[in-house]
């Protein structure tokens, strides 16, 4: 692993935002595991949007048990019923669901604001940014925007996958 890498992992240097770039040649998931495994490590609190990757699975990733997950874990997930469609979806705690739409914001930011004002050192990942700028680019760089503003001024970071496989993605 790269010099720069490690220190971003061993929260040695800050870098407010981070884009690991997946493709099928080099699967960006594990390192997006090994900078939430570090924060839990160090018992940050960390908000994990799922877009590509259901909880369990996300919790396997993390070598969690999807029974009883990490205490400062939090998962907002965009995943199991990404339309709304599931009402009887059994959420497990410290867990929320979200529906993928032309609001998405407004039903991500509110969750994320409330949490970094619990915990300021906060970190948030998203699985994946490709579903979120199919359905609009211009709200998911608002989005990536309004994150990156409140992790630069509380300690936090965000880091973010962004799928180069999906050739509709344009920022």
């Amino acid at each position: 692993m790269s010099l720069c890498l490690d220190q971003l992992l061993e929260q040695k240097k800050t870098a407010p935002f981070t884009l690991v770039n997946d493709s099928i040649q080099c699967a960006g998931v594990p390192l997006l595991a090994a900078f939430v495994q570090k924060a839990l490590a160090l018992d940050q609190q960390v908000i994990c949007v799922l877009t590509e990757t259901s909880p369990r699975r996300w919790l396997q990733h993390l070598k969690q048990s999807p029974g009883s997950p990490h205490r400062h874990l939090f998962i907002m997930d965009a995943f199991s019923d990404p339309e709304g469609w599931d009402k009887e979806h059994v959420l497990q705690p410290q867990q929320q669901r979200i529906t993928l739409d032309r609001n998405m914001e407004r039903q991500i930011l509110p969750t994320i604001i409330n949490r970094i004002e619990q915990a300021p050192n906060t970190l948030i990942v998203i699985d994946s940014l490709s579903p979120l700028s199919l359905i609009s680019s211009h709200r998911t760089f608002q989005l990536v925007k309004a994150l990156v503003s409140f992790t630069s001024g509380t300690m936090g970071a965000s880091v973010f996958i962004l799928n180069t496989d999906n050739a509709l993605i344009r920022f």
